[in-house]
């Protein structure tokens, strides 16, 4: 029993006990269970919990517990020879028990077994009672002596960070991360949350809300991690590298919900390696992966010999990936640990074309899912040592890939202790041209760097290979690329049930759109084709009414009511049924990107962009919206708009505004935000909008400030207005992404001061983002919507507070934008000509005294581009990587706007209240165009001059009795030709009856609304 127990004393504690693979089938009724999941444990490396220390050498207690079972054998000597009292007790014991036992007939020999049993209690109980005492009187003595003592780093830590973990969870198993908490916006300070970081589980938790935000807003965590590794508390831990952005994330997963994992996976996929299986803290695979993962050519990293060392640091010199050097800790033998990195955060022009796949620690030929893994990927690197070469497991492993369908080319990797430099080997035995025998140096490999010859000269054999093979036209039609599919079957995990209308849908859509067939898209999205002939109709009535052509606009009238009754009886398509399914469905927001996936291979197929993929998507949203809105025929109009409130509250943006064809869609909007004031409560309603001209990086920024998703995209890539909610402790911010101001595809000047101007009415909070210096027509714009926005004498947002953001300036001196700015605002000074205009511009603009301090922002460039030069064919690689500078500058932003949330006094507004405010401002906007028809303050000046002269006019002309005299004759001059001829007649001879008043015709129409006479004359008319 001692040497038993000495044993497993010298033996690592495995990680974990059968625990059941993520999406496997299970094999039997009973499935066993893992860990407590409140002590997920580290494997192979980290100390019980019990055992509260750093440090714990096993394989000395070991030893100390051979001793005690020789010194327990020389203990019971004595008994043998002496037939002590307690054996002899024990022995009659016994033998009263087996003649109870034969009594009842049990066919025991109990006479033979009596001297085994009396040898088994013998030496069996006093060796273990030995060996225990022992055992607790060595620990004893060695604990007080200060060999097992904390170091002094974490003598003021406290115990709870010490424990297996090290990172906690709630003791009843439940996530601290759900999806509520993940979408919160809240922006944490990492400095001050590094200073008061104390291992408590209070702490912890604000680590996570951290590392979530984090990954919400793009932010990589290589240098947060990096400056963790040095805080006194994970200095304390077993092993200083247990806190790696691997383990922190894995450990982040560990501790979210089901959606919280999916969000965590699609963001940090972007731009760092994520882990494809893992051991820790359970035998896993990360299914989320399958709704997350890019279509695209893979090379797999596979090492078959224990004896290879530096596979994963050799595989970041050749490849620029950031794989983990000791990732095979998360793994076991039968369940690697592996990782995945795609070239997302590489340049379009010059990117690796490939993701690359790192299984760490050792594999046999005879593993189940690394041998499905490796039979999926296109590329294949297998590292062995030479005597593996003879091995025939290894030779059928080669074959039996090379063979394959998908495989296109296989380098066996020699890690050679003998050879001095890399050379390729003829092939032994493998007759195949896609298999590639490669000796590299392993005392060099093993530590090299990306300079180092052995690095160069295996880049040198790799990518000419490599780029042949990738230029061959089955990989250029992206067809054998590691998909969706091939991982599932990899995780041995069933298909989600909508996966297949999934693709339905997106063929559909993409046979829609680039077939260029009218009739088609027409049938597929009926609704689409009444709303944009209605929409015209409407632009064309409101033409008319402007310049009262009115036999026109009643005809437009009865058109725009036979439109309406059309729409009451349009049925759905096959396709909308089908969105609207997926819509009502469980998990419909992980759907809904899964199908934005299917849509982007279905259009890259077909040659065309991402943006074209938005259109489809909203094409798809508004075909249902306006079912919704309008027809009769549409069921389950409730669980579509219940479908919509909670893919909204989750985070998905909406249309507020249809900029096509200036629509405000109220019906689904008003219900939309009545079901969302059940979740809000009451908390207090803030509006931030971003607004500047197009291709500022407002969408960008909007989506790095506040963890929003508004599509991105090179120039026009929002159309209208879009709208995103984010929640605090004390606020609901409805965040504003909307379309780029002075565009050349739309080129309307007209529409940018709508919008501009709807901006600058219901907001609390304007963001104008400029890119480089501010253009002579954006001063013009901001004018004249300044000035409309004072004389819209309508409900609206009181003061909103200006906020000027230069974006992406290389020159972050305030200073400097500040004199830009002073000289803007002088500028604008001169054209207005009042002391209120004046006093506005300056309350709204924020650009004089002591206010422009705070008012302008700069925030530096977005990326900062990493070169990888690979000594081949390619030539390179550039890495775009997120500037530490850009993502502290948008944290700071969203600090400061949260900041002015909790101090300013502003007028609180409900969901329902802003919506009917908002609409009431588009339609004011709509109905009087004078606000917006101006293109300069100018125009608008000389127009009070008009005026002012046409007054002063009126009072010169009828001051006289006798002028007076002669308009009582004009009075009834006009009204007997109100009856006589109607109203046609008039309004063609009223210019000339004014003009022998002395009033030159060109201001007949503003003396006509003046006069009171006239004034008496248009109420007959009407």
């Amino acid at each position: 029993m001692a040497l038993s127990f000495a044993f497993l004393l010298w033996q690592q504690p495995p990680a974990s006990n059968g625990v059941s693979f993520v999406g496997a089938k299970p094999r039997s009724a009973v499935v066993q269970r893992g860990p407590v999941l409140c002590r997920p444990a580290l494997p192979r490396r980290t100390p019980r919990a019990s055992q509260n220390v750093a440090t714990f050498p096993r394989r000395g207690l070991a030893f100390w517990a051979v001793l005690g079972s020789l010194a327990s054998v020389s203990v019971l000597v004595p008994f043998l020879i002496f037939q002590g009292k307690l054996t002899l007790h024990m022995a009659l014991l016994l033998k009263k028990l087996v003649q109870v036992a034969q009594d009842h007939k049990y066919k025991l020999q109990a006479l033979s077994m009596l001297p085994f049993f009396r040898l088994f209690l013998m030496y069996g109980g006093c060796g273990a009672v030995t060996t225990a005492v022992l055992v607790v009187t060595l620990r004893r003595t060695l604990w007080q002596s200060g060999r097992f003592s904390r170091s002094k780093a974490s003598q003021n830590v406290k115990p709870y960070a010490m424990a297996i973990q090290p990172y906690p969870k709630h003791p009843d198993g439940s996530p601290t991360i759900t999806m509520d908490s993940y979408r919160k916006l809240e922006v944490i300070d990492q400095d001050d949350l590094y200073k008061t970081f104390d291992g408590s589980r209070k702490s912890w938790e604000k680590l996570a809300v951290c590392l979530c935000h984090m990954s919400k807003v793009g932010h990589p965590w290589k240098s947060f991690v990096a400056k963790l590794q040095g805080h006194p508390v994970f200095q304390a831990l077993a092993e200083r590298d247990t806190v790696t952005d691997t383990s922190l994330f894995l450990w982040l997963r560990h501790v979210s919900d089901k959606d919280v994992k999916r969000h965590l996976m699609r963001e940090l996929v972007k731009h760092q390696p994520v882990p494809l299986a893992t051991a820790w803290p359970q035998k896993c695979f990360l299914d989320e992966l399958l709704w997350t993962m890019m279509a695209a050519p893979a090379l797999v990293s596979l090492k078959l010999n224990s004896n290879v060392e530096g596979v994963s640091n050799y595989l970041n010199q050749i490849f620029d990936t950031d794989f983990a050097r000791k990732g095979s800790r998360f793994g076991e033998s039968q369940h690697p640990f592996a990782q995945i990195q795609f070239d997302a955060d590489m340049k379009p022009e010059s990117r690796r074309h490939f993701a690359v796949i790192d299984v760490h620690g050792t594999t046999t030929p005879k593993g189940l899912w690394p041998l499905e893994l490796a039979k999926s990927c296109q590329f294949l690197l297998l590292h062995i040592k030479e005597k593996d070469l003879k091995s025939r497991e290894v030779q059928s492993f080669v074959k039996d890939i090379s063979t394959g369908t998908q495989c296109k080319c296989l380098f066996i990797m020699i890690w050679d202790d003998v050879c001095l430099e890399v050379r390729e080997d003829p092939q032994q035995g493998f007759d195949d041209e896609k298999v590639h025998i490669l000796r590299i140096p392993a005392s060099e490999a093993k530590n090299v760097t990306a300079s180092d010859p052995p690095s160069i000269k295996i880049r040198q054999q790799l990518y000419p290979e490599l780029k042949e093979r990738l230029d061959q036209d089955d990989l250029k039609q992206s067809k054998p690329m590691l998909r969706v599919n091939d991982l599932r079957k990899v995780m041995n995990a069933e298909e989600p049930p909508l996966w297949e209308s999934l693709r339905s849908i997106a063929t559909s859509c993409a046979d829609s759109f680039c077939s260029h067939d009218d009739g088609l898209l027409n049938r597929r999205f009926p609704m689409m084709h009444l709303y944009r002939e209605l929409c015209q109709v409407e632009r064309d009535l409101t033409s008319s009414e402007r310049t009262d052509n009115r036999h026109e606009a009643q005809d437009l009238r009865e058109k725009r009511q036979e439109l309406q009754q059309k729409q009451k009886t349009v049925k759905p398509s096959n396709l909308a049924e089908d969105f609207v399914k997926i819509l009502v469905a469980e998990n419909s927001e992980a759907n809904l990107e899964q199908l934005y996936k299917f849509m982007a291979e279905e259009f890259a197929q077909r040659g065309k962009q991402d943006v074209h993929v938005q259109l489809a998507m909203s094409y798809l949203h508004k075909e249902v919206i306006q079912l919704y809105s309008h027809s009769e025929e549409l069921k389950d109009k409730d669980g579509v708009v219940e479908a919509y409130e909670k893919l909204v509250w989750k985070g998905m943006p909406f249309e507020m505004l249809d900029g096509e064809h200036m629509h405000f869609p109220r019906k689904f909007l008003a219900d939309l935000f009545k079901c969302l004031n059940e979740r809000v409560g009451e908390k207090q309603l803030q509006v931030c909008s971003t607004v500047g001209p197009q291709s500022s990086g407002k969408s960008t920024l909007s989506n790095h400030r506040f963890g929003s998703r508004f599509g991105v995209s090179a120039g026009r890539c929002t159309r209208g207005i879009f709208g995103s909610f984010k929640v605090t402790d004390n606020f609901l911010v409805l965040v504003l992404d909307t379309e780029g101001l002075q565009s050349a595809e739309r080129a309307d000047p007209e529409f940018d001061r709508i919008m501009m101007l709807f901006i600058f009415a219901v907001s609390h909070y304007i963001d104008i983002t400029v890119k480089g210096n501010m253009t002579e027509p954006l001063k013009k714009l901001i004018q004249v919507c300044v000035h409309a926005w004072k004389e819209l004498e309508i409900h609206k947002v009181p003061q909103p507070n200006t906020k000027w953001i230069m974006n992406q300036e290389a020159v972050q001196d305030r200073q400097h934008h500040k004199e830009s700015f002073q000289k803007m605002f002088e500028e604008l000074k001169e054209v207005f000509s009042s002391d209120d205009d004046v006093k506005s511009l300056r309350d709204f603009l924020k650009l004089d005294g002591h206010s422009i301090n705070h008012s302008i922002a700069t925030v530096p460039t977005m990326y900062s581009e990493s070169t990888f030069v690979t000594n081949a064919e390619p030539e390179k690689f550039t890495r775009l990587m997120k500037a530490d500078s850009f993502t502290e500058a948008c944290a700071d932003l969203t600090r400061k706007m949260l900041d002015h949330f909790h101090t300013a006094r502003k007028e609180e507004f409900s969901l329902d209240n802003w919506l009917d405010m908002s609409l009431a401002v588009f339609q004011a906007i709509c109905w009087f165009p004078t606000l917006t028809s101006f293109s300069d303050i100018k125009q608008i000046n000389q127009r009070k001059q008009m005026r002012s002269w046409i007054e002063c006019m009126m009072d010169s002309t009828f001051e006289t009795p006798e002028k007076k005299q002669k308009h009582d004759k004009v009075k009834g001059a006009l009204w007997q030709e109100c009856r006589e001829a109607g109203e046609a007649s008039i309004k063609q001879e009223l210019p000339v009856k004014l003009k022998q008043l002395g009033v030159f015709s060109s201001f007949a129409k503003h003396f006509f609304q003046k006069s009171e006479t006239l004034f008496e004359a248009c109420e007959a008319l009407n």
